[in-house]
């Protein structure tokens, strides 16, 4: 089978898997456990096709956006986490390196260099640096978004 990558942009809200099978007017399974995490996941389309998806794995494909239908600077500043995500470093005399590794490990990189090293102020070129990398995560992600939302040929 050939590789496909996809984007959607859905609707969902957590719910567990016996409020799932009660909604849908299913009997529970008995060898499923009814307290099992997860969300309603409503997909978009005329039809409004809704599934269950467990917890883990709606979470690890899915991004929560701060304001529907926009990129916002919460949403480029959740997309860093906060352990490990940014790493800065000094490179020669005069520059300053920031690192941003993204949630789905994605790493974008920026420096900054002063012209004299006397005038090199770290923190001045992390800022500098993460400036960078905030525009370019919102360019990244607003692609995202207008593949969701848009699909593909659109």
């Amino acid at each position: 089978m050939q590789q496909y990558i996809g984007v959607k942009l859905i609707e969902a809200r957590p719910m567990k898997l016996g409020e799932y099978n009660a909604y849908r007017g299913w009997s529970m399974p008995a060898d499923e456990d009814p307290e099992t995490e997860g969300y309603l996941v409503s997909y978009p389309g005329s039809d409004r096709y809704e599934s269950w998806s467990p917890k883990a794995v709606f979470e690890s494909a899915y991004f929560p956006l701060a304001k529907e239908d926009t990129i916002t600077e919460e949403d480029v500043l959740a997309f860093v986490p906060d352990v490990g995500g940014i790493q800065t470093a000094k490179l020669g005399a005069k520059t300053a390196v920031t690192q941003a590794r993204c949630l789905t490990g994605f790493e974008i990189t920026e420096s900054a260099a002063c012209v004299e090293p006397e005038n090199y102020d770290q923190n001045k070129g992390t800022q500098i640096g993460l400036n960078r990398i905030k525009d370019q995560l919102f360019a990244h992600l607003g692609f995202v978004l207008q593949w969701a939302r848009n699909g593909l040929n659109a």
